[in-house]
């Protein structure tokens, strides 16, 4: 998931930079897969929970993390629907 989010945010960056639709367009799609990896992972987090395999600190941290990576994709999404034209000018 880290390394999902790095490259989305690399891709947001070069989209901006070059003005690309289509990797804007890739941004959008990696973005939902980190939606979908953020879902799957508290689900598996909230069974290990309730089977005691892990603590509740550790995950904490470990859903503090998911939530984080997923964020910063929705940030990296921001900046494509500038380059597709999709947000309200100011």
């Amino acid at each position: 998931m880290f390394d999902l989010t790095l490259m989305t945010v690399k891709q947001a960056t070069k989209a901006l930079e070059t003005m690309s639709r289509e990797e804007a367009l890739a941004v959008v799609q990696k973005e939902n897969e980190l939606d979908r990896m953020e879902r799957s992972y508290r689900k598996k987090h909230i069974i290990r929970l309730n089977e005691g395999v892990c603590t509740g600190q550790a995950g904490i941290v470990f859903v503090d993390m998911i939530s984080n990576l997923e964020r910063i994709g929705d940030h990296a999404v921001n900046i494509a629907e500038e380059v597709l034209g999709e947000k309200e000018s100011l």
